[in-house]
């Protein structure tokens, strides 16, 4: 981790979207699988998507909350193609009345740079 750290702008290291939930770094040519679960509902989540070769990266997300109590449940999820070396994400948590948790992902492949993916609740 400390590597890849070395590797992306200072700027990526800024934490000013909110709490830092899941901080996961891929090196080249391996899975990039950032996970989440049961985390406490946001009104948003941001998904962060950096890589400081500005490669195109393509990779799968979803955040999916619930309240079992209220028998509730919804979720968002989709694809994205990077080529600018950042992508932001803004997941609002309004697909149900009283989401209690929440839980999601990133999913991809690292290619030929490093990446960092980062989700905060915001």
């Amino acid at each position: 981790m400390l590597a890849i750290a070395a590797l992306l702008p200072a700027s990526v290291a800024a934490s000013t979207y909110g709490t830092l939930v899941v901080l996961h770094s891929a090196l080249p040519g391996t899975m990039l699988e950032a996970q989440f679960g049961r985390v406490p509902s946001a009104g948003s989540f941001l998904l962060v998507v950096t890589e400081p070769a500005k490669t195109q990266l393509q990779f799968k997300w979803s955040v999916h909350c619930y309240n079992a109590a209220r028998r509730e449940s919804g979720g968002a999820s989709g694809e994205a193609t990077v080529t600018g070396g950042h992508w932001v994400k803004r997941v609002r948590t309004n697909w149900i009345k009283h989401p209690a948790y929440c839980s999601g992902s990133v999913i991809g492949s690292a290619a030929t740079s490093p990446v960092l993916v980062r989700v905060f609740a915001d």
